[in-house]
């Protein structure tokens, strides 16, 4: 049978291509380090690898959860602690001032001012911030919770003249009484104006005289008025205690396994107002009666605020707990899930990276075919003067 030079030829070129079709592969490989580096090299094995690489992409994405949850557990556990120790010290005033023997106006002053101190650093406590986030808030996290003491100045409905207010302020926390003034305005040349305690029905300034914009302080607080009040004008100024809740209720919880969402978040209505329980307390609204009670020398309520500063440190106690519970719980999860990753990689691995040994030996063979390949075509393809004759 006479075999063409054309059939010779196409038969050489495709077992050339064979072989070094097959010798790229195993080069591929080696580079790779990688059995399957396309769908195509096997469909099975390819579609598990992608499942095992998108469950652990979960799997990372739990332990980042975890990692933030733990974080924040840690800070709520540490402003509670420092809380504690706030309200330890407000106790430790308190008892003081209710021994009759050594109690004196001087003495439940100086309390009285450190009570008004610790108020203010109850409110920098509540208002932690984790980044820009304030982590008492719920889901109100981007602007500070609780309210620092303040005050409000309001004019009368039925004022004429041009005055209004532009700035007020607490100037002297520890002067604050809580109580309620009036600005009065009397048209006498020149413009004048007095200050009433509406709460106590006293004076507490008379004939001053009224500037635009200048500055007006009594009691600890600090405001001005600009333009031209009319005879007859009122301006009622209030004072805000620290503690003003503007957060909310929510609760924010992640995903730290498959369907698995933990809180881990408290809100600051629950840990300081004592929202959402039945014995919950407002820790700022003890404090404020401490400070009025130091105030008017009143031991009956003293009494009743000791008590009410044991609930308060209970209170936030319960709260430590349940921090110190979430980490315990977050810490036990993450080692789980990082047993789990370890699985999920093990199998990833069998089924994707290459026996390096396994792959040089192959590689050397396919490099010894590819060459044997060359040597018997260049043998077949000598072409001679007798194959030209033919």
């Amino acid at each position: 049978m006479r075999i063409s030079t054309n059939y010779i030829y196409e038969n050489t070129r495709r077992t050339m291509q064979q072989s070094i079709s097959n010798l790229l592969k195993v080069q591929e490989v080696m580079a790779t380090q990688c059995k399957i580096n396309r769908l195509s090299d096997d469909p099975v094995g390819a579609g598990r690898i992608l499942n095992l690489d998108r469950m652990i992409a979960q799997n990372d994405q739990f332990v980042r959860n975890l990692d933030m949850a733990d974080t924040l557990s840690n800070l709520y556990d540490g402003s509670c602690n420092s809380a504690i120790d706030l309200l330890s010290r407000a106790k430790e005033l308190v008892l003081a001032q209710t021994n009759s023997a050594a109690s004196t106006s001087a003495t439940r002053e100086a309390a009285r001012v450190e009570i008004v101190s610790l108020a203010s650093q109850l409110t920098s406590i509540a208002n932690l911030q984790y980044g820009d986030r304030f982590l008492f808030g719920g889901y109100a996290d981007d602007t500070a919770p609780f309210l620092d003491m303040a005050a409000t100045v309001v004019p009368a409905a039925g004022n004429t003249g041009s005055g209004v207010a532009t700035y007020k302020s607490i100037s002297d926390p520890s002067a604050v009484t809580g109580d309620t003034y009036e600005i009065r305005f009397t048209d006498v040349p020149p413009l004048t104006y007095d200050i009433v305690d509406t709460t106590t029905g006293m004076p507490v300034s008379s004939g001053n005289t009224y500037t635009s914009d200048g500055s007006i302080e009594f009691d600890g607080i600090s405001l001005r008025l600009t333009g031209a009040p009319a005879n007859g004008d009122v301006f009622t100024v209030s004072t805000t205690p620290a503690g003003t809740y503007a957060g909310d209720s929510g609760i924010i919880r992640l995903e730290v396994d498959q369907d698995v969402f933990e809180q881990v978040n408290f809100t600051g209505d629950s840990v300081f107002l004592g929202a959402g329980t039945s014995d919950g307390v407002n820790i700022f609204d003890i404090l404020q009666r401490a400070n009025v009670a130091l105030r008017d020398n009143d031991q009956v309520e003293l009494d009743q605020v000791l008590d009410d500063l044991d609930k308060a440190s209970a209170q936030i106690s319960r709260v430590q707990a349940q921090a110190g519970s979430r980490e315990n719980l977050f810490s036990t999860t993450k080692e789980r899930l990082l047993d789990v990753k370890l699985g999920m990689q093990e199998n990833l691995s069998n089924l994707r990276d290459v026996d390096i040994t396994e792959a040089i030996t192959e590689l050397n063979r396919q490099q010894n075919a590819y060459q044997a390949v060359l040597s018997a075509t260049a043998a077949i393809l000598q072409p001679n003067l007798l194959d030209f004759l033919q």
